[in-house]
């Protein structure tokens, strides 16, 4: 219902964009070799308009930006396992990417370098927008929202989590549940009427405040500035040990900037000149409940601790039991406790505290790597 206007929008675009480029390859089947590379110089093909998308790799979307197709984007799905479970957040450029999507959160910038022998692909894109808004079940989630990766480089730190309240069981239906219509329902109505003012193609007069691509900033008033202390203040003192927010650092750190992010989109799409204390307050409580959210989902960084604490207890103990200090890398990769038995990004960020904490060492012998134990840890 959300997003009800926009793939109506999206649509209509992309019915424009197909009738045109058909009228463009009929042009264009009508020519000889010569005319027709000509003709294209002159009237290249139309650009697919779509912004709204489903399944799409970092790279993808990457050259949208940088080759001008696109200047703001979103990747939206109610099934978030397509997202997680896709090449760009599995294969071996999957760091690069998660560094490429917080970068473009963060600056709105992306970049592309390629050899000089394809100078065309290189380029960069500034002040564009990407926008991800995915749904998903918690047996399909669980696994990605637990990755220390994901939360150690700041990805899922910088997501709006919420997770509903299983209504199961009291979904009933009496007769005037059958009498409701959303479609008729005066909030959704005018939610969907200000969606389609935003999205009209017509001129829209440019504000005083317009720097980059027609945007710009949307300041706070003083009551507001008053509120984003208040709550800077909350979110950091919550952050100190025994605190409520402890353990989710990460998250916590970036709550006001959150905040303040979802005040503009806010005040912007209310039409205010500046962000009010209402606004604000609305916002910062909407992050409170996100990182209550993500404390009710897992405790991050206990969980990554216990899981170096089952490692290490699971090598001393195999050593014992082998009489010796040492393990093949490879058995333990493949005989380790879950979850790092089938994770292998998990398992080799705990071996590197585990080295880092001297508790173990790796050894080459050959083209064998060998896990060593501390000796100290094999004396009974």
């Amino acid at each position: 219902m959300a997003e009800k206007t926009i793939i109506k929008h999206e649509r209509k675009q992309y019915e424009l964009y197909h009738h045109e480029f058909e009228l463009w390859k009929s042009r264009c089947a009508g020519l000889n070799k010569r005319d027709r590379d000509a003709y294209c110089v002159e009237n290249p093909p139309p650009q697919d308009p779509s912004t709204l998308f489903s399944d799409i790799t970092f790279e993808s979307i990457a050259s949208l930006y940088v080759d001008r197709v696109v200047g703001n984007a979103s990747i939206a799905s109610d099934e978030a396992g397509q997202f997680f479970g896709g090449y760009t957040m599995q294969g071996k450029t999957r760091s690069q990417a998660i560094s490429g999507y917080a970068k473009l959160f963060d600056n709105g910038f992306v970049d592309r370098t390629r050899s000089k022998s394809n100078l065309n692909g290189s380029g960069r894109a500034y002040d564009v927008r990407l926008t991800i808004n995915l749904q998903g079940q918690h047996e399909v989630l669980v696994d990605a929202l637990t990755d220390p990766m994901l939360c150690g480089q700041g990805f899922l730190p910088r997501f709006i989590l919420t997770v509903p309240e299983n209504l199961a069981g009291t979904r009933l239906q009496d007769s005037s549940y059958r009498t409701k219509n959303a479609n008729t329902d005066p909030r959704l109505i005018a939610y969907w009427t200000r969606c389609e003012d935003l999205l009209n193609d017509c001129p829209k007069l440019l504000q005083e405040q317009t720097q980059h691509h027609g945007r710009y900033v949307i300041s706070m008033n003083n009551e507001a500035k008053e509120v984003d202390e208040f709550y800077y203040n909350f979110f950091e003192s919550s952050q100190l040990a025994n605190g409520k927010y402890e353990y989710i650092q990460a998250f916590a750190s970036r709550a006001c900037q959150l905040a303040r992010r979802l005040a503009t989109v806010f005040a912007y799409f209310e039409g205010l000149p500046n962000i009010d204390a209402k606004t604000l307050t609305g916002a910062c409580e909407i992050i409170k409940y996100s990182l209550n959210a993500w404390l009710m989902y897992k405790n991050i960084e206990v969980k990554a601790e216990s899981d170096a604490e089952r490692l290490l207890k699971w090598l001393t103990r195999k050593c014992l039991l082998q009489n010796t200090d040492r393990l093949p890398y490879s058995y333990m990769q493949t005989s380790c406790p879950r979850p790092m038995q089938k994770n292998k990004n998990l398992l080799e960020m705990i071996v590197q505290q585990l080295e880092d904490s001297h508790h173990i060492k790796i050894e080459s012998l050959g083209r064998t790597r060998y896990v060593v134990i501390n000796p100290v840890l094999l004396e009974s």
